[in-house]
C-alpha cells in the first residue's frame, strides 16, 4: 500500500457481549482545504470472539465476576485482544 500525503487512519472498534467488530478506514486530504477533498477508503473489517465470554456469556455473569475479584482479567483480555488486533494492522496497514 502506498502512502498518501496527510494521510489518517482511525481503526472503529464495537465492543458487543459476543464480539468485538473492528474497522480500520483511511482518510486522505490532498490540499487539506476543504471537506469536499477527503477522501475516505476501507481497508479493513473483522469480527472476533470477545474474549470476556471465558468469565461468562452474559454481561450479568462478567459483573459478577468483577465483584469476586476479576475485574483486573476481564480488562486484561479485552486490552490484550485489542493490542493484538491493533498491532496486526499496524504492521499491514
Amino acid at each position: 500500500m502506498v502512502k498518501q500525503k496527510n494521510e489518517l487512519k482511525i481503526m472503529l472498534v464495537d465492543l458487543g457481549t459476543t464480539t468485538i467488530a473492528v474497522s480500520l478506514f483511511s482518510y486522505a486530504n490532498k490540499e487539506l482545504t476543504s471537506d469536499e477533498q477527503i477522501q475516505k477508503k476501507s481497508l479493513y473489517e473483522s469480527i472476533f470472539f470477545n474474549p470476556q465470554i471465558n468469565f461468562g456469556t452474559d454481561v450479568i455473569s462478567r459483573i459478577t465476576a468483577s465483584l469476586d475479584g476479576k475485574k483486573d482479567d476481564l480488562q486484561n483480555s479485552i486490552l490484550f485482544e485489542l493490542k493484538k488486533i491493533y498491532n496486526s494492522l499496524s504492521k499491514n496497514y
